[in-house]
């Protein structure tokens, strides 16, 4: 089914995939057949996998941003999202790879107009946040 899709895909078009993994395998197979790719987690289990042919299309929404603050004391991980989250690109995403939930960053993400996910995995507390919509 997915390879039936990518050859119906028209110029300028994006093939978005959900899944409850990371398709590592898949990448390789789109990349042979020249297509770029995002992937991003958007809850524990659930994965979004944007596909491209470079130069036919502006990336999709995929990952823009990502920043690794496992490590850091507060309040450098929260004074860094902010920081990246004033360069994040309209329709972009930031993903924060931290020890912790941000419960301090998560009501001022808000405020500002941001939504985020919050999910673990191996690297431990994984935070995509985006630009909500209208």
């Amino acid at each position: 089914m997915i390879m039936q899709a990518v050859d119906q895909l028209a110029a300028g078009q994006v093939l978005a995939l959900d899944t409850p993994f990371d398709p590592g395998p898949l990448h390789k197979v789109m990349a042979g057949k020249g297509f770029e790719h995002a992937t991003t987690g958007i809850e524990d289990g659930h994965f979004v996998t944007e596909y491209w042919r470079p130069g036919a299309v502006t990336p999709p929404a995929g990952i823009q941003i990502m920043l690794d603050v496992r490590g850091l004391e507060p309040p450098q991980p929260m004074e860094l999202t902010l920081d990246a989250l004033d360069e994040l690109p309209e329709g972009g995403r930031l993903v924060q790879l931290n020890d912790r939930v941000p419960q301090f960053l998560l009501p001022h993400l808000e405020e500002c107009g941001f939504e985020y996910a919050i999910a673990s995995d191996d690297r431990g507390i994984v935070v995509t946040i985006w630009r909500a919509t209208a």
